[in-house]
């Protein structure tokens, strides 16, 4: 729970301040990262950064959580980066802006308010976000949720049986070999047709088509993590789940550094 301090020694809140500003300034660092080029840069292992830790962990809902840290990472820049070569993304990040941010009393830990900016519609997106920072100030664990998911991204105008052709061509184009989830692109577009709902982007992590539009992006770059959360089983991923199910793994600030007393 985050508290705020109304009084303390000039010492003490000075000491207070600076480690707040070494956090908002990792932050704004990172939202920096999300921009074009540097992302694909960063995805692609061409620009080293001491951003994260090695122990990264994170979840990012209606989308999934993600307990380990080459997921926890990818997620962050693989659903909004285009990367030239891989699968087009429909949309990107354009601007950032961080709009509000809170300091935990305790703990290397900010709550923050995030607006991205999406070309090519000029879409805003706003994120609602703990992140925990370790004795490096590395961001070694988030926990976010996005405002308006479904509103923002379902597409009235699109129809199903288009989406998923799309789909399943990009399934076979990329999960090849033993990445391999259906035997053919007919085998798939049965399978999204009959076997599963088609869902909306408010359930981004249930058992959907919708949900397996999200992975194909990640699969693009992580076929031997991703493939299987497109194929039939879900992988894990893109499984149903309770709303109840949410809170049996909820500690992703467990790694927030505690502040020197």
């Amino acid at each position: 729970m985050i508290s705020f301090i109304n009084s303390q020694s000039s010492n003490s809140q000075k000491t207070y301040d600076a480690t707040n500003k070494k956090m908002e300034k990792k932050l704004l660092k990172f939202l920096d990262t999300l921009k074009p080029g540097i992302c694909s840069n960063i995805i692609l292992n061409k620009t080293k950064t001491n951003l994260f830790s090695p122990k990264l962990i994170g979840r990012l809902l209606p989308q999934g959580t993600f307990s380990t840290p080459i997921q926890a990472f990818e997620y962050l820049y693989g659903i909004f980066c285009q990367i030239q070569g891989l699968l087009v993304r429909t949309n990107s990040v354009q601007s950032t802006e961080l709009k509000q941010i809170t300091f935990d009393q305790n703990k290397y830990l900010c709550g923050a308010e995030i607006i991205l900016v999406l070309a090519p519609k000029n879409i805003s997106l706003t994120f609602f976000a703990f992140v925990a920072f370790d004795s490096q100030f590395r961001i070694c664990g988030y926990d976010a949720q996005v405002r308006n998911n479904g509103l923002t991204f379902d597409d009235p105008s699109s129809t199903d049986a288009a989406t998923i052709q799309g789909l399943c061509q990009g399934i076979q184009q990329i999960c090849k070999g033993r990445y391999q989830q259906y035997s053919n692109r007919s085998d798939c577009i049965n399978f999204m047709t009959k076997k599963i709902p088609y869902g909306t982007f408010d359930q981004g992590d249930q058992d959907s088509v919708t949900c397996r539009t999200i992975h194909i992006k990640l699969a693009s770059i992580s076929p031997d993590i991703h493939c299987p959360h497109v194929g039939k089983t879900g992988g894990g991923a893109c499984t149903n789940k309770t709303s109840q199910s949410y809170y049996k793994n909820d500690n992703y600030m467990k790694c927030a550094y505690k502040r020197p007393e």
